[in-house]
């Protein structure tokens, strides 16, 4: 770090470090030692906060410049989502339905970026058969899961990019999934006598014991028998970072308005691959997309490495969700409304009424 800024050297990626600094909400820099300021750890830039301390549970940030709170923490819990819960302890909630009168909380839509998505384990038996992945994905059926889940038609995604980024890829019906995924079924000797069993792994929250049945329903007569399992959210991470599990029924959040993020997610190497796909090919194509400069062409290899990473079938995206309210606590207030952005609520553009 010199006196006039800081030049970061890298080996690969080098296209996006811009991209990556110009998403994040709330830079964070860990307290200085020496004439030094650590850039790892979590640190991205010399932002409008600065770590405190932090915890398995708490990170504990301190205003440097800006108009926002002179102290933010941010504390693990085991009721995200939960207003009642959460009212009389934090002063920053969201949530994806509306809790109605909320006395002592300014109530703002929600608009942050993230999907729903279906997960099969790489590392659990039988779903090292890429026949049998194609045909529960081609079994399911989506229209039944929209009716019953209050999806927007408009939301359903067939890719992996969100509604509202580019590259938004929208799902449609094909009747002929169906019959194709009975053909499969019936080649690897599945039949109503012999069904395909395996378990959903979901967190419990909000709407789940009604998500719960529904996906004892979405293949309808053929032989899948899907069993879900409600567990804390704890509980969920901790067996999904530990792959104890055989599907996934979770949310999964862009990371950035670019959809770089989403596809190195999906590395071999990747802590946030969470299906464990270890697929060459593909790792060669989201490097490929990762490191190009030209901007029209890394949208073209965006698109071959999604392409690449859909033909596993290890992934099966549902739905957009990027409706529902923030809710803030008096007496600050937002700055800015109803941002299309990724991390729409900034500490450091929070104001005092």
């Amino acid at each position: 770090m010199g006196k006039k800024g800081l030049v970061i050297k890298t080996t690969g990626f080098a296209p996006l470090i811009k991209e990556n600094l110009a998403s994040i909400a709330c830079s964070i820099v860990k307290p200085i030692q020496g004439h030094s300021n650590d850039l790892l750890d979590g640190a991205v830039s010399t932002g409008p906060y600065i770590l405190v301390r932090k915890s398995d549970r708490q990170i504990e940030l301190k205003k440097r410049s800006g108009t926002g709170p002179e102290k933010v923490i941010f504390e693990a819990t085991n009721h995200f989502g939960d207003f009642q819960k959460l009212k009389d302890k934090m002063s920053l909630i969201l949530v994806d339905f509306d809790p109605g009168k909320t006395p002592g909380f300014t109530k703002h839509v929600n608009s942050m970026l993230g999907n729903w998505q279906l997960s099969f384990n790489n590392e659990k038996g039988k779903f090292s058969n890429l026949e049998l992945r194609k045909a529960i994905t081609y079994g399911i059926n989506f229209k039944h899961l929209k009716e019953k889940l209050d999806w927007s038609e408009d939301r359903l995604q067939g890719g992996l990019f969100p509604f509202g980024m580019r590259g938004f890829m929208r799902r449609t019906f094909d009747d002929k999934n169906k019959s194709k995924a009975s053909k499969i079924l019936a080649s690897l000797g599945y039949s109503q006598k012999n069904p395909l069993k395996f378990t959903i792994l979901m967190a419990k929250g909000h709407g789940s014991e009604k998500a719960k049945p529904i996906w004892g329903e979405v293949f309808g007569d053929l032989p899948i028998v899907s069993r879900i399992e409600l567990v804390d959210q704890t509980e969920l991470v901790r067996r999904r970072d530990a792959g104890d599990f055989e599907a996934l029924y979770h949310g999964k959040a862009a990371g950035s308005h670019d959809p770089h993020i989403i596809l190195a997610s999906y590395l071999s190497s990747s802590r946030f691959n969470t299906p464990r796909i270890k697929n060459k090919s593909c790792d060669s194509k989201i490097r490929h997309a990762l490191s190009e400069h030209d901007h029209d062409l890394r949208w073209a290899h965006y698109k071959d490495a999604e392409k690449c990473l859909l033909g596993t079938y290890f992934i099966v995206p549902l739905a957009t969700v990027n409706s529902g309210f923030a809710l803030v606590k008096s007496p600050w207030r937002l700055s800015r409304k109803n941002q299309y952005l990724l991390h729409p609520y900034y500490a450091n553009e929070w104001v005092r009424e």
